[in-house]
């Protein structure tokens, strides 16, 4: 089985993300994911200047880590200017043919924060959700070491939510800094995406066979349940400054070779 590879914008910042979506169409991948750095990416008309420079495909877009003061604010201003921001998105992602939308689990860090945060954050987290839905989208709720550390607490937030249009995903280093262990994450959770990075001590958000990940155990599992979603590659964005292509190429080469 062929997985979709992709290779994630937030690795080429701070470059505009339509260079980045060309760099990522030149150096061989089938499909991007979108990380919108700024207001002007998450508005609908953004799709018009994406498919006019570029062909490949948005398969994925990651709520935009710039702006997750707002999703996560419960001031009631902020959660209505947060549900314009989920409009926005949520139609650009639809125009795009989008198909997935990465979002973080909640963290609250104390019951005080928690008992105040709460309910407003998990109205927005349904928002999302449902106008995802309605747009065609599924969210994928990604693992972190602050909230979501465990398959267990996963499948806890997703309960949480409550609503039928949220699923697991796997961020590889995200596991690792979690002190699990990415496969034996994937043997529990049906996931619908991942994002692909390796770890070596000090180094994470490496690319993929520059850590110690064992990525022939991990595209093995994947394959053994069927995984359809999108491979995403997201390093980290420090090393990309310079010259990025090769290194891209260079991993494109590594992943479809491990598929066999």
């Amino acid at each position: 089985m062929k997985m979709n590879l992709s290779f994630s914008t937030a690795a080429l910042f701070p470059r505009n993300s339509l260079d980045s979506l060309k760099i990522v169409e030149e150096a061989g991948f089938q499909y991007a994911e979108l990380m919108p750095q700024c207001m002007e990416e998450t508005k609908p008309c953004f799709a018009k200047e994406i498919t006019s420079r570029v062909k490949i495909k948005v398969a994925s877009i990651h709520f935009p880590l710039v702006f997750f003061s707002m999703f996560y604010n419960p001031y009631p201003g902020m959660v209505r200017e947060a549900k314009t921001l989920i409009d926005n998105i949520t139609t650009l992602a639809e125009t795009l043919g989008t198909e997935v939308i990465v979002i973080h689990p909640p963290y609250f860090g104390n019951e005080t924060t928690e008992r105040l945060f709460y309910t407003p954050i998990m109205d927005n987290m349904r928002y999302l959700c449902e106008k995802s839905k309605e747009n065609g989208v599924k969210i994928a709720l990604e693992n972190s070491p602050k909230g979501g550390r465990t398959p267990e607490e996963m499948l806890q937030v997703i309960r949480a939510v409550n609503h039928e249009n949220i699923f697991p995903m796997l961020d590889t280093t995200e596991a690792v800094e979690s002190d699990q262990d990415p496969v034996e994450m994937l043997k529990k959770l049906d996931v619908i995406h991942i994002h692909a990075s390796d770890h070596k001590g000090e180094a994470k958000h490496i690319l993929p066979n520059e850590g110690d990940l064992d990525w022939v155990k991990i595209v093995s599992i994947l394959q053994e349940k069927g995984f359809s979603g999108f491979f995403t590659v997201e390093p980290s964005y420090r090393y990309f400054l310079e010259e990025p292509e090769e290194k891209m190429k260079a991993v494109l080469k590594f992943l479809t070779n491990l598929q066999g």
